[in-house]
């Protein structure tokens, strides 16, 4: 009935069942006293992918996130969490619309643009709309004749860590 479904936001914002049933009810009220909304058109749907109500505020963090980032400081940073895929690719490329490709994966999910600044010695969560952009690093031809040296020039830029302090952790590197 409702059709509701929380930001990401909202719910890392109170990230337990009782927190999410308090915002179903919020949501509930809300929409007994407002006008049945519109079917949302498939513009409007796009349009939510890039709009959030969060838009550059920073935000608290919820506990596991909070915990994460007391790790990661811990830490001094390391690519503990990293997540690292590689594909070789045959034959020609178009770098415009991989680059496309990947900052339309970026504005659809927030995670892949949050960073996480200290304001007043508190973690918080602040999106960052600087859009991804395809790092092109050119291999030398021994790197690129030899399965183990690229295996290890890959497992470098891999394990690069993020400063997640000022910049979201994503990015997107094709070697050449």
């Amino acid at each position: 009935r409702l059709g509701w479904r929380p930001a990401l936001a909202e719910f890392m914002a109170r990230p337990s069942v009782e927190g999410l049933a308090a915002q179903y009810r919020d949501a509930l009220l809300d929409a007994e006293n407002d006008p049945a909304p519109p079917a949302p058109s498939a513009a409007s749907a796009s349009a939510e992918i890039t709009q959030e109500r969060e838009i550059g505020l920073p935000s608290r963090l919820g506990p596991t996130e909070a915990q994460l980032w007391l790790l990661e400081r811990l830490s001094n940073v390391s690519p503990s969490y990293n997540e690292g895929f590689a594909w070789h690719i045959r034959g020609p490329i178009a770098l415009d619309a991989l680059e496309r490709a990947l900052q339309y994966l970026q504005r659809r999910h927030p995670a892949l643009r949050s960073c996480f600044p200290a304001i007043a010695g508190q973690p918080q969560r602040r999106l960052d709309w600087r859009q991804c952009s395809l790092e092109l690093q050119v291999t030398p031809d021994a790197v690129r004749s030899s399965p183990e040296l690229l295996s290890h020039w890959v497992s470098e830029v891999v394990c690069r860590p993020f400063d997640l302090e000022h910049a979201p952790p994503f990015r997107a590197v094709l070697l050449l």
